[in-house]
């Protein structure tokens, strides 16, 4: 069982530090990156905690454990959802840096700009879901007006 805890929390981690970098990338603050890690740490905390404390109802699904596994399922989706901007920006500029290498361009490749955009559109693009998910868990799933 340990097993399994060490292999979800290496591939939590793994996802939220590429996540992590489009953050670095539009903000430079450095309260800001300690939110993050902070809110990513707490949140997958929160979750262990949850379901490993024993229960005295029980029940498989408390409120408190489906609240947790909401709050890190929507925290995962958010940072999956910026991977492949990150990630294709990455290919894009590997390319672009093996092409200069190899072609002996004098400058070498850097354009902060664009990286700045492509990171500012992921996470506005994974902020959808994430509200989303988040207004559901508030609001339930029966309350439509």
């Amino acid at each position: 069982m340990a097993v399994r805890w060490i292999i979800f929390l290496l591939l939590y981690f793994l996802i939220d530090w590429y996540a992590f970098q489009a953050v670095r990338t539009i903000t430079k603050n450095r309260w800001v990156h300690y939110v993050h890690i902070a809110v990513s740490v707490l949140v997958v905390g929160n979750f262990m905690f949850r379901i490993l404390a024993p229960d005295d109802a029980g029940r498989v699904l408390t409120p408190a454990r489906s609240y947790a596994f909401g709050l890190l399922l929507t925290l995962m989706i958010l940072k999956i959802m910026v991977l492949p901007f990150m990630f294709g920006e990455d290919i894009v500029r590997l390319g672009a840096g093996l092409y200069n290498k190899l072609f002996g361009a004098r400058e070498a490749f850097f354009v902060p700009s664009r990286r700045k955009f492509v990171s500012q559109v992921a996470l506005g693009v994974a902020a959808i879901p994430f509200v989303s998910l988040l207004y559901g868990m508030y609001k339930g799933k029966y309350d439509f007006l």
